[in-house]
């Protein structure tokens, strides 16, 4: 491996020149093994996701969601096997941010264990927008990496949230780092970050990095945003009270004259009217799966009996095309003939 160039190694290894001294000999063989090493620590299918849909009604952001302890956590007990349990609150979590996200669940473990776990999560094909498995991760010194930067998105508009900070080491300014939930019911960490996610979806945010680099440091970004929400409350309420003051000679006025004077509610802030139209989507889309969730399952049974009706390649199937019946009964026959005419055994 520490042979001179062949001409096209050159042009792609110029900064390390031909030459058979001790030191060119050590930097040919570290890069030909760092580079078979690398081709194998990529991803076997690149996380390109299909091109986002021409309408200005479609979801702005995309959210990426790890999954093992993050939405879901698996336990083996003697008694009862494998067992898998959705983290509290991730029902409501994906239904609610549907609305506002283009949702895409990243696994760190193979499509063949993942896949069927991870489409339970969605079966009405409601909230998931995409699935990525380990196949389309790096494995580099070890550790699983979800490069994000080919998966066909602006990454001005991308938030990728994981348990573990490998996971995001390539674009860490994209991400939420969430603690990893460890099967306990009163765990309320997903819940906690919907206001967080719901203000960037209804900002006007050019960049969510930015956004997300005012957070960095912050042990929860969740109650971060609360403590930050809750101070912006208390000067709002604030600015109301002064000026609800100096309104004081006017309904001092209105009640000399005998007209009724307003009762003035405590003002709602911008993430209040968000908050309100969230909750009624979210209803609305509650009960849609309510009243057509039955309906959207058995349509999709009836999609996978026709997919598996339409093929051919059953074992049967294949082994009635490769094999011709004519010559099949020929070769029979020979045989017969073959053994009737051998001598019998003593």
């Amino acid at each position: 491996m520490s042979r001179n160039w062949d001409e096209d190694e050159w042009h792609a290894h110029r900064d390390v020149p031909n030459g058979y001294t001790p030191g060119l000999m050590f930097k040919r063989f570290k890069a030909r093994f760092d580079g078979v090493t690398n081709y194998y620590a990529g991803p076997s299918i690149e996380p390109e996701l299909p091109p986002l849909p021409k309408d200005d009604n479609y979801q702005r952001f995309t959210l990426i969601l790890g999954v093992e302890d993050l939405l879901l956590h698996s336990e083996w007990t003697r008694k009862d096997g494998w067992k898998t349990y959705k983290r509290p609150g991730l029902d409501y979590f994906l239904m609610y941010l549907a609305q506002y996200y283009e949702i895409v669940l990243f696994s760190s473990e193979s499509a063949n264990f993942a896949e069927r776990m991870v489409m339970k999560l969605d079966p009405y094909h409601a909230f998931m927008t995409h699935a990525l498995f380990r196949e389309s991760t790096y494995y580099i010194d070890g550790q699983i990496v979800k490069d994000i930067s080919n998966i066909n998105r602006d990454l001005s508009k991308v938030i990728i949230m994981d348990v573990d900070p490998v996971a995001y080491s390539k674009q860490p300014h994209n991400a939420i780092p969430v603690k990893r939930w460890n099967g306990s019911k009163d765990d309320k960490e997903l819940v906690k970050l919907i206001p967080l996610l719901e203000y960037i979806a209804n900002s006007d945010v050019k960049d969510v990095r930015k956004v997300l680099q005012t957070f960095e440091g912050s042990e929860d970004y969740g109650e971060e945003y609360e403590r930050r929400e809750r101070e912006f409350r208390k000067k709002a309420y604030e600015l109301w009270e002064q000026q609800k003051g100096r309104a004081g000679l006017s309904s001092w006025i209105a009640r000399v004259f005998g007209m009724p004077v307003p009762q003035a509610d405590k003002p709602m802030i911008a993430q209040d009217f968000y908050r309100q139209e969230g909750i009624k989507n979210y209803e609305r889309m509650q009960q849609f799966i309510k009243e057509n969730g039955e309906k959207i399952l058995e349509e999709e049974k009836q999609r996978e009996r026709e997919f598996l009706e339409r093929q051919n390649f059953t074992l049967g199937n294949v082994i009635k095309g490769v094999v011709d019946p004519q010559a099949q009964a020929a070769a029979a026959a020979q045989a017969a003939q073959a053994a009737q005419a051998a001598p019998a055994s003593k």
